[in-house]
């Protein structure tokens, strides 16, 4: 079993998030609460975020393939994570916790409960998304006995020159300098492009 593949540590956050009155809820929409979550965590990352079109898209759109695993505490929605199914593989583009709720182990809660439900409809695949190599989320992720995948991309510019290092992730001026604007200011007018990097897979 996947659980005995777990470290004890992390077995113990995973208790202890149920001991918070943390639930997993699942459902077919991306709820608009969400996205506030979702806005302010990247925020808090330096990073713009796409616009709510995007979810609502998705909703209408990919409404057979998605599902929304919720972690909510009596009854308010702390965190949540969107999944998207392609047969038996499964991909996890967005998430985001409350940063109260991420201190009682509401990630650790939510991660699970996503590779519990991929379980239980059958998938063999799970994609947790990208990550920078050894940063933390990279490290949170590797605890659910996920394995890396690292992933190539093509940049290609819409005009003008390629920029010298256009996959260069690494934190500088512009990322603290978002992390202080209001979120009134960051909630986007339109969507951003992006580029990922280092992919993890469950199975």
């Amino acid at each position: 079993m996947l659980w005995d593949k777990l470290s004890s540590n992390t077995r113990r956050k995973i208790r202890k998030a149920g001991k918070q009155k943390l639930e997993i809820k699942v459902t077919k929409l991306v709820p608009r609460e969400f996205y506030h979550i979702y806005l302010q965590r990247q925020r808090d990352l330096g990073t713009p975020a796409p616009t709510y079109n995007l979810f609502d898209s998705m909703n209408i759109h990919l409404n057979e393939h998605l599902t929304f695993i919720s972690v909510v505490r009596k009854g308010v929605l702390v965190g949540g994570a969107v999944l998207l199914r392609a047969g038996e593989n499964w991909l996890n583009p967005y998430v985001a916790v409350e940063p109260q709720a991420q201190r009682d182990y509401a990630s650790y809660c939510l991660y699970w409960g996503m590779i519990e439900h991929v379980a239980q409809e059958g998938g063999r695949f799970l994609d947790l998304g990208r990550s920078r190599p050894n940063s933390g989320t990279h490290q949170f992720k590797l605890q659910f006995a996920s394995e890396d995948w690292i992933q190539n991309y093509t940049f290609i510019p819409v005009c003008g020159n390629v920029p010298e290092r256009p996959m260069d992730h690494s934190v500088g001026i512009k990322h603290e300098v978002w992390k202080q604007i209001p979120l009134i200011i960051t909630n986007p007018t339109k969507q951003p492009k992006h580029t990922q990097h280092t992919k993890h897979t469950q199975h």
